[in-house]
Order: C-alpha cells, then structure tokens, then sequence
C-alpha cells in the first residue's frame, strides 16, 4: 500500500499503528517523544521504547520473537521506522543485524549535505542523562545523522534510496527493486545528490550555510567549519563530550 503522510500529520509508524487491527503487517517503530508514545500504546499494548544502540536488538529480540519465532534471521520486516532525533542511524545498524526490513524510513539531518557523512555517537556515561531532558519541541541541531552516511551504513545490507520528505529519507532492499521502480516512475538506486537538490528541506541551521557547504569546491574546503559549527553547538547546549562522526 502506498501511505501519503502529509506535512502536519501524524509520522508514517502512527499510520501504520492504526491499520495495524486491520492489515497484516509487520512492522517496528523506534520513538522517542512519550507524549507520541503514549499515543501509540492506546492503539498498540506492546510498544518497546529503546534509545541505546549498544542493547537495542536485544531490547527488541523478546518481542520479534514472539512473531518470528525460531525462525531463522535476518527476519523479514515489511516496514521499519526509526525517528528518535538522537543516534538514529547506530539503532538501525543494530537492528538490520537481526531484521530486513523491505522498506526503511530514518530522519536525516537536512542541514549536513551530501558528501558529509555525520552521526551523533552514544556516550556510555552522558547520552542517558541528556535523553532523560529530551523535548520533541526543542531543537537539536547536531542529532541524527546526514543522508551519506545513512547510505553509507545501510548500503552493504542492501539498501537504495527512494526518495527525501521534508524529514526522513526513504529507502527501499533491492529485492523488491523491481516493484517500486515502475510504481514510482524510478530507476533505483537514486543520486544522493539530485534528491537532496530537488527536495524540500527543513533546516536548523542557516540555509546560507548549508548552501554553502554543499556547493564547495570540494568537501575539504568547508568540512573544517561544519565541524567547527557542530563543536560550538555542543557546548551552547551543555553538550560538549558529545562524541559524533564527521567525513566525506
């Protein structure tokens, strides 16, 4: 099925969330907003919140099991869903060790251009206690991870890129290639580049910045100054041993 998520509407997981009495399918969805959570357990009781990369295919092998059994993995998943606007490309890494999702829907940060390839890192001591003060409203600009990079990770796993929304990147397994290809009027895999150049995206930081990175005559012209802007973030924010990753 073809699921049209608008702009103010609620994310695709709480679409997928209230068809799930209906449709057979099988899914997973990794959140961090409790006030969105909530809203999920009054449609679905077994909804596991998990925001440490390092246990979160553990949290999750409980509760896969109990649909997949001992059946062998990489269990096949038709959707999963990961928007924790924190280390949300090291949850998907974890959790493709044991799922293979056919489609794959990640937020990106919009504002670190493709070649970069940049993600926020878990700190054993500090990442617990900077999540127990996460709001959905407030803005965390040096979160997430940039599209190259998620193409980076999910790439040797099997994984194309469809197409950006405002907030996610969209990417479908090369088995199912031959199904989406005509269905979008697309030849898979997509450019990086070209998406990123035709989408519509949202920032957090300066558009003149961004144009400005993504433009540069070559990555190492510019890559010193966005490592500079995501340093100085950190510690405007009180996050200054926040470990992340920055090349291209």
């Amino acid at each position: 099925m073809d699921f049209e998520v608008a702009p103010l509407s609620p994310a695709l997981s709480f679409a997928l969330f209230s068809l799930a009495g209906v449709l057979s399918f099988v899914g997973l969805a990794v959140e961090s907003g409790r006030d969105r959570l909530d809203r999920c357990v009054e449609v679905m009781s077994a909804v596991l919140l998990t925001l440490d990369p390092t246990v979160a295919a553990e949290q999750m092998m409980p509760h896969l099991t109990l649909i997949f059994g001992h059946s062998p993995k990489p269990w096949a998943l038709d959707v999963l869903v990961v928007d924790v606007d924190g280390v949300d490309c090291l949850i998907v890494e974890e959790l493709l060790q044991i799922v293979r999702p056919k489609i794959l829907q990640v937020e990106v940060v919009a504002h670190i251009p493709p070649p970069f390839r940049f993600s926020l890192h878990w700190h054993a001591s500090h990442s617990p206690d900077w999540d127990r003060f996460y709001h959905a409203d407030r803005f965390t600009p040096t979160a997430g991870c940039s599209l190259s990079y998620a193409l980076h990770k999910f790439r040797p796993f099997g994984y194309d890129l469809l197409r950006l929304t405002e907030h996610d990147a969209v990417f479908v397994h090369q088995s199912i290639a031959k199904v989406i290809e005509p269905g979008y009027h697309v030849k898979l895999p997509q450019d990086e580049f070209q998406c990123y150049r035709n989408s519509t995206l949202w920032f957090q930081r300066p558009a003149s910045y961004v144009r400005e990175w993504f433009f540069a005559k070559h990555p190492s012209a510019v890559i010193g100054r966005i490592w500079s802007n995501i340093s100085f973030l950190n510690v405007e924010m009180g996050r200054e041993p926040l470990p992340f990753t920055l090349d291209f």
